[in-house]
């Protein structure tokens, strides 16, 4: 190729790169607009604030005999562990094994039980896990969601098995080769 076409493929190249960005920026523009509208109520302009639920079923790992129990969950991803409330720790009778300071939304610190092992099943996944017990329902937080591979649909707002590993949770241990 000669040195005038590789300027002219750059250009081309330029001139498509400038054409991607503007419809991006107003494909941005529109899209912001869409949420703020379908976000704000008619009678003020206080967004809504949209949560994933799930349906957990947990266990207490080391007592088999309790049976398992259904809760609702919300899942936030801006938790870190499971958060259990203090009778759905009595109900599974989980007793702690130390206490932890967990730093809240209000940004309060607050020394709290944390409780293991306890068993987490969704979608045909499961995580043995502790959990901190504090507020009055169930968080699931990243590090099970990670555990089993699961992730949050925001569209649908709905948890679903990651599609890149569907049939068995994908762990990832890059800093190790196995020989």
């Amino acid at each position: 190729m000669s040195l005038a076409a590789g300027f002219i493929w750059m250009g081309v190249i330029a001139v498509l790169g400038s054409i991607g960005l503007v419809l991006f920026a107003i494909w941005i523009r529109n899209h912001d607009t869409e949420t703020e509208n379908h976000n704000t109520h008619d009678n003020d302009n206080v967004h809504s604030v949209k949560h994933a639920f799930a349906d957990l079923r947990l266990a207490n790992q080391s007592r088999p005999d309790l049976g398992e129990i259904d809760v609702s969950a919300e899942v936030d991803t801006g938790v870190l562990h499971l958060c259990i409330p203090e009778h759905v720790a009595m109900q599974l009778q989980l007793t702690p094994l130390k206490r932890r300071e967990v730093q809240t939304a209000d940004d309060k610190s607050h020394l709290v039980d944390y409780v293991a092992p306890i068993k987490i099943s969704l979608l045909g996944r499961e995580c043995v896990t502790g959990a901190l017990v504090l507020g009055n329902q169930v968080l699931l937080g990243a590090i099970p969601m990670e555990d089993m591979d699961l992730i949050i649909e925001p569209a649908r707002l709905r948890v679903s098995v990651n599609p890149i590993s569907p049939n068995i949770p994908l762990s990832l241990a890059k800093g190790i080769e196995l020989k």
